[in-house]
């Protein structure tokens, strides 16, 4: 069911928003979690469309992911900002945004290799690092219809995925933040910061300064769009290719389809 999916999708939105504007409020300069931004399949989204579902011609739709994925900003010290603060915050508030009928469920996913600093090789981690560091650094929540019975239950299923970047030590001038889709890997924090805004249907919300350019650093990942254009919707094993309401963009994309999404 194509609405009842939409729906579930806006709502989760909705509801993640309003936990993470109160678990993720940092700036950088302090000891909370934050900014938080989109990234993956929901930032494509909000920049194709300003929603995570678009309206193409003759009724079609593009469903651009079938998640939600967020990158959260932690700051190094002190080590228990994301699983001693962030982490229970974020249960707290989705239980409490959460609508009548629905629920949540969380679960911190603990490291399965420790973290370290950019620059900083394994060999030189101290034995406190080598504790401290071993730290969830993935948080997966899920949203779905309190009845097991609802008809249609997996299109009311939606996965939300927060992942910790983690920004460089005090008085390291390193550009790189820790973290991102790869966990061992680094992202630049000059492709973050100063965040900009998405449009989200009538909200709005952070946004990496340069999103293009971020999600174009995802290398073997075809999820942007046609030719790696992000303007234009494909339907690729990663975006939806099971999605029955995509099924129809298969065929491929027509002149009406262009008018609609300039």
């Amino acid at each position: 069911d194509a609405e009842a999916n939409a729906a579930a999708l806006r709502d989760a939105l909705g509801e993640a928003l309003f936990a993470l504007r109160r678990c993720a409020w940092g700036d950088g300069t302090g000891e909370e979690a934050g900014p938080f931004f989109p990234t993956s399949g929901t930032l494509v989204g909000l920049l194709r469309y300003g929603a995570l579902v678009g309206d193409l011609a003759q009724g079609r739709q593009d469903f651009v992911d079938n998640d939600l994925d967020f990158f959260v900003l932690t700051p190094s010290e002190p080590h228990d900002v994301w699983s001693g603060r962030f982490v229970p915050c974020m249960v707290s508030q989705l239980n409490r945004a959460v609508s009548e009928g629905a629920s949540w469920r969380c679960n911190d996913m603990t490291a399965s290799r420790q973290l370290h600093y950019p620059g900083r090789p394994k060999a030189d981690w101290t034995i406190e690092e080598r504790v401290t560091r071993d730290d969830s650094d993935y948080l997966v929540c899920e949203r779905g219809p309190d009845s097991t019975t609802v008809e249609g239950l997996m299109d009311q299923i939606v996965m939300v995925d927060l992942v910790r970047l983690l920004r460089p030590p005090a008085g390291d001038s390193s550009d790189q933040v820790l973290g991102g889709w790869f966990r061992t890997g680094t992202l630049p924090l000059s492709m973050i910061e100063p965040l900009a805004k998405c449009k989200a249907w009538d909200e709005e919300l952070p946004c990496p300064r340069h999103s293009a350019g971020l999600l174009q650093l995802r290398d073997s990942w075809h999820g942007n769009g046609r030719g790696g254009c992000l303007a234009l919707p494909e339907v690729t094993a990663d975006r939806c290719s099971y999605h029955g309401a995509n099924e129809r963009l298969l065929a491929g994309l027509s002149w009406h389809d262009i008018t609609k999404l300039q």
